[in-house]
């Protein structure tokens, strides 16, 4: 027997209708899986749904805007040794 690939979209839907008609069972007969493939995609759906509402509409989150920071000082930082350097090879003819 081949395995059924689900698109996302149709899983979603599928999660989605069980969860608003509350009739599983029916939901899950009607597009041919099984109640133990609907729980385990509601469970995804559960474990991932703190990622999209604590993105906070695309926005970095604290943890990467201060990454970010320290990445930029270190480029500046980067960017002034460099200077310097190409600075004393033109002195000293390096």
């Amino acid at each position: 027997m081949e395995r059924k690939r689900w698109p996302a979209e149709k899983r979603l839907e599928i999660v989605l209708e069980g969860i608003r008609t509350g009739q599983i069972s029916e939901v899950c007969r009607r597009e041919g899986c099984s109640t133990a493939q609907y729980y385990k995609w509601q469970q995804q759906l559960r474990s991932s749904a703190n990622l999209v509402f604590d993105q906070k509409a695309g926005r970095p989150s604290q943890r990467e805007a201060k990454m970010e920071a320290e990445l930029q000082h270190k480029d500046q930082i980067i960017a002034e040794v460099i200077g310097e350097n190409l600075a004393l090879k033109k002195t000293f003819g390096g």
